[in-house]
């Protein structure tokens, strides 16, 4: 059986390192804040000092991390995944980066005998909590053989996109800038009827059974205003960011993302980028002077 290491066991990390421990791997971790992986230790998993221990202990290393620098400092940091590689080391990364991110970090591990895989989820805490996570997978194909079984146990629809490294991080960065952007539309037309008078638990009752219906599975997030925990303001404004830079390589423009991309920037200078994304329903209302 394969030996695990997993680095990064923040709110999706540590259900997906969960997972795969109920799987019965041997699991060695690390994270920055060791309190976060305590449930995790408690149920068997083995702690490394550094990120370079985790390496020299496994098999397949994977990496749960906010975004392209966390990535880059995992991998060439003193005491990172390349001071700790070894042959046919593979390493996969969960997080949601950058092409230009996941091409360098291919790059660079391919250099000293790492095979790389970009693999980003979707699905959320929950998602990962049920093995039930959408994984986009591109980059070695044999290391994605070997990784397969191991994705298994927190992915329930595996997606491999080729040897191409980037396709798996474009297909989450399109699904996430839909997501975002229709949020965005969604939480306006709530605001404008809300300035209109409506009660908007009236107004979703009429708009559950209209043409709108179809995009209103987070009408009662909204509403609920319980926007202290969950995906924040700032790691829903660095994906919409990454969309962007990708759209500008590509030479494609996307109007009302970048439109909604604004508004999450807003709500960052407005103190509220540690809050759950929907949080920017409040900064609309107040622009609207509700």
């Amino acid at each position: 059986m394969h030996k695990i290491g997993f680095i990064g066991t923040g709110e999706i990390g540590n259900p997906m390192a969960e997972q795969i421990l109920k799987a019965n791997y041997p699991l060695v971790i690390f994270d920055v804040n060791k309190k976060a992986a305590e449930n995790l230790l408690q149920q068997g998993a083995s702690w490394a000092a550094s990120v370079a221990e985790v390496a020299q202990q496994s098999d397949i290393v994977f990496t749960s991390l906010p975004g392209p620098a966390e990535l880059d400092a995992v991998i060439n940091g003193a005491n990172g995944l390349l001071a700790g590689a070894h042959e046919d080391l593979i390493h996969v990364d969960l997080s949601t980066c950058s092409i230009v991110s996941v091409k360098k970090a291919r790059a660079q591990e391919l250099a000293a005998g790492v095979r790389f895989l970009d693999a980003p989820v979707s699905g959320g805490a929950v998602g990962a909590r049920a093995g039930s996570l959408s994984v986009m997978v591109s980059g070695d194909p044999a290391a994605f053989e070997v990784a397969e079984i191991v994705i298994k146990s927190f992915g329930e629809n595996i997606f491999y996109l080729g040897e191409d490294s980037g396709k798996g991080t474009m297909a989450k960065l399109v699904n996430n800038a839909i997501f975002f952007a229709v949020a965005q539309v969604v939480q306006e037309g709530l605001v404008l009827g809300e300035k209109a008078g409506f009660d908007l638990n009236e107004l979703h009752k009429i708009l559950k059974v209209s043409s709108s219906a179809a995009h209103l599975g987070m009408v009662p997030l909204f509403l609920s205003r319980n926007f202290e925990k969950g995906f924040t303001v700032k790691l829903a404004e660095k994906d919409l960011a990454m969309a962007l830079e990708s759209a500008r390589e590509l030479k494609t423009t996307l109007p009302a993302i970048n439109a909604a991309h604004q508004t999450y920037l807003k709500s960052i200078a407005m103190d509220k980028g540690d809050k759950m994304f929907a949080a920017t329903l409040e900064v609309l209302e107040q622009q609207a002077g509700l």
